[in-house]
């Protein structure tokens, strides 16, 4: 959600700056909120910001339509985050996600189209992409991203009574986390997804 932030807020935002902008976004609840993610002492709070942001708008709003899929219709899901920031100065106008994980960043790994910037992966990147191509493509092929070419890691499906696993794909290899912000997930899914 960094894009998103640092594209609405094109300066500096304070700790007043960022309570008001919690408390303006979530009304019904803005202490609860406030408590859960607490301005810090930096002078600038966008970074901040993005906290609660990617929980509310991506993090545990995922987890919770995902249970609530699986409550009504079975299947499998596999869930992932996506963390590793590219090491090639690929934004563009976006200078604000150079060195961060911005919304997107798997893009140039899914498809391997750093080279049409002219820019060049390091080799654990193009290990990185070629493990997301192949999990992508077994997914496509089969309904598993296990099933098909042959991975180094499985990949864990979600399932309703299970801890949320989710696959890193990050450098220089991927990992499989459980329970991945259970403690602010679960606040989110007290409070609800409707922010007015």
């Amino acid at each position: 959600t960094r894009v998103f932030i640092y594209e609405a807020y094109n300066q500096s935002l304070s700790a007043l700056e960022y309570s008001l902008a919690l408390t303006l976004t979530f009304p019904k609840k803005p202490l609860d909120v406030l408590q859960m993610y607490p301005p810090t002492v930096a002078p600038d709070q966008r970074d901040g910001l993005q906290i609660p942001a990617t929980d509310f708008i991506f993090t545990c709003s995922t987890r919770n339509f995902t249970r609530n899929v699986l409550k009504q219709n079975g299947g499998r899901v596999w869930t992932y985050v996506y963390d590793h920031a590219f090491s090639f100065p690929g934004w563009g106008r976006f200078s604000f996600c150079e060195g961060h994980v911005c919304h997107g960043s798997e893009i140039p790994f899914v498809f391997q189209s750093a080279k049409i910037g002219n820019f060049t992966m390091t080799p654990d990147e193009l290990k990185l992409s070629n493990s997301l191509i192949t999990y992508w493509s077994n997914f496509a092929k089969t309904g598993d991203p296990n099933r098909g070419a042959p991975v180094t890691l499985q990949w864990p499906a979600f399932k309703s009574d299970s801890l949320w696993p989710q696959m890193f794909f990050a450098t220089p290899k991927n990992s499989v986390k459980s329970s991945y912000r259970k403690e602010f997930c679960d606040f989110w899914d007290s409070l609800g997804y409707t922010p007015l």
